[in-house]
């Protein structure tokens, strides 16, 4: 009963997110079919990036060998076959189609990409002056209190500079957007190329993944035991300035020396560790 309580109090959480978000989309004019187009230019850029290595393989690899033989062009066998048939080419210029294909691909990706590009700029920068218009007219319906009460660069800061860093995540969304299309043809290919390479590449990428875990939680620890000791060397420093009378008087000085010394030693160690982890 609890757990049932807990998913309805959840659902009609995302609910009221959800609803703020289209508020807020619709407020600063972004709508979900230009939203639905710059998915769409990601999604074609991706593919035809793939489609370009995809036929990049089997040509660099006759290159090297000296032919091509179509039954390696994974996705595009099909096709080479018919057109063969067809005596649209013959063996000899084979090659040169592919290559041909690979650029056409190449250039249709590039423009694709452009145009994604293109419509987030378009939309970030719409966007951004719209709630630049927001901001000041919601700042117009105030009173004088408001802004006796407020710092004005503040406020100055908001209208300005809030909108543009709010869309600038806009954008790199729509990189990571792009990155995660790219990667998963990137995996479809690989995986009709060799099921057997696609399994030995999870695998590896699985350990490589949990080596960077743990190399970043063991930076994390070092870097917590950095503060913890930059910390004790301000105290010690600051305790051998302000009692240097008494250091001077008890004959302390070669006690502070060495005590200083070890802690500063510390740090250094701690700062290579953190050095060779972050290098890797």
């Amino acid at each position: 009963m609890k757990k049932r309580i807990n998913l309805t109090a959840r659902y009609y959480e995302l609910k009221d997110k959800f609803k703020q978000i289209n508020d807020f989309f619709s407020k600063v004019e972004i709508k979900y079919n230009q939203l639905s187009i710059l998915i769409l230019l990601s999604l074609l850029a991706s593919l035809f990036d793939a489609f370009s290595i995809g036929l990049l393989i089997p040509v660099l690899k006759g290159v090297i060998e000296g032919c091509i033989d179509e039954n390696q062009i994974i996705l595009y066998r099909e096709i080479i076959i018919y057109l063969k048939k067809s005596g649209v080419f013959s063996e000899k210029n084979l090659l040169f189609v592919l290559t041909g294909l690979i650029f056409i691909a190449a250039v249709i990706h590039q423009l694709l990409e452009y145009s994604a590009r293109i419509k987030t700029c378009n939309i970030s920068r719409n966007s951004t002056h719209k709630l630049r218009q927001l901001i000041l007219s919601k700042y117009l319906k105030f009173g004088k209190t408001f802004f006796d009460n407020n710092n004005y660069s503040y406020l100055q800061t908001l209208i300005l500079d809030f909108p543009e860093k709010i869309f600038n995540l806009f954008i790199l969304l729509r990189k990571y957007l792009t990155f995660f299309f790219v990667q998963f043809f990137y995996f479809i290919l690989i995986l009709l190329i060799s099921w057997k390479m696609t399994v030995f590449l999870l695998i590896a990428f699985l350990i490589l993944h949990m080596g960077i875990l743990r190399i970043y939680k063991s930076i994390q620890q070092a870097s917590k035991r950095a503060i913890h000791a930059i910390k004790q060397i301000n105290q010690k420093v600051y305790n051998i300035l302000t009692c240097m009378p008494l250091i001077k008087v008890y004959h302390q000085e070669e006690y502070e020396y060495q005590a200083f010394s070890a802690q500063s030693k510390s740090i250094a160690n701690i700062e290579i560790y953190m050095d060779k982890k972050s290098l890797l």
